[in-house]
């Protein structure tokens, strides 16, 4: 007698095949999954794009600056036509220790000695305080950026210390700077020699970039810090009572 076969219609599909029944079971579970990790995923993208602006901005203003200081010192190079020889260098140099700071402290000291105008002395009084400050701030500064100057520059400068390795600012333009505004301020010049007052400032700056030993930039700084020394000197400007105070200082008056 043969034995009774069971019948029970699904579970005979279901038993003949297994791969059916697995992949019915586990097929919502996938597609849930599915459509869990595609919201996520949408949100993710939603998300990053909400404020794509920030972003883009830092981008922005990166590529400026990089744009303006390779712009810097493709123009400089081009510029530095004195830096190793040329026609014009001598007359470079000579401006050049024109607006040494020796040059300055040396020059005020000798007047300040030799004059006998008491207006005159309150001015260079007032004057070697500014070259002291700028001394000051020039020596802050170089160790604060410690830029290096221009790679073309000829190791040939006259009285240096270990800062004038540095470039930025320029501290023959912060000189020139501040001691034109203060001299053009302060003395009755003719009108010739203001014009060659001023004239000398913006040649002084010029300079350095010619001879190699400054970017532009350093330049055009250094013309604004010096701007910004004139201004405190004028604040604090001192008179000659306040001066007479200073002990000592009433042998100067003499």
């Amino acid at each position: 007698m043969e034995p009774k076969r069971k019948t029970g219609g699904q579970n005979d599909v279901d038993d003949q095949n297994p791969k059916l029944l697995e992949s019915e079971q586990t097929g919502p579970v996938s597609a849930s999954f599915e459509r869990t990790s595609f919201h996520n995923s949408t949100v993710n993208i939603v998300g990053k794009n909400l404020n794509p602006a920030r972003p883009r901005s830092n981008s922005i203003t990166s590529t400026l600056v990089k744009t303006l200081h390779a712009l810097d010192l493709c123009t400089s190079k081009k510029l530095a036509v004195c830096a190793d020889h040329g026609p014009l260098r001598p007359l470079m140099m000579l401006l050049e220790l024109s607006g040494h700071g020796i040059s300055w402290l040396g020059g005020c000291f000798l007047a300040l000695y030799l004059t006998t105008s008491i207006p005159m002395k309150v001015v260079l009084f007032n004057l070697l305080l500014a070259l002291f400050v700028d001394l000051a701030n020039i020596a802050l500064l170089k160790s604060v950026f410690r830029r290096p100057r221009p790679m073309y520059n000829k190791d040939d400068m006259f009285a240096t210390v270990h800062l004038d390795k540095y470039s930025f600012p320029s501290g023959h333009a912060t000189r020139a700077a501040t001691v034109s505004c203060l001299l053009l301020t302060h003395l009755n010049l003719s009108l010739l020699i203001r014009i060659c007052v001023a004239v000398w400032g913006i040649l002084v700056g010029f300079s350095r970039v010619m001879l190699g030993r400054h970017h532009i930039s350093d330049v055009g700084c250094g013309f604004f810090v010096g701007y910004v020394q004139f201004i405190l000197v004028e604040k604090i400007w001192f008179t000659r009572d306040v001066i007479l105070q200073f002990p000592t200082m009433e042998y100067l008056f003499l």
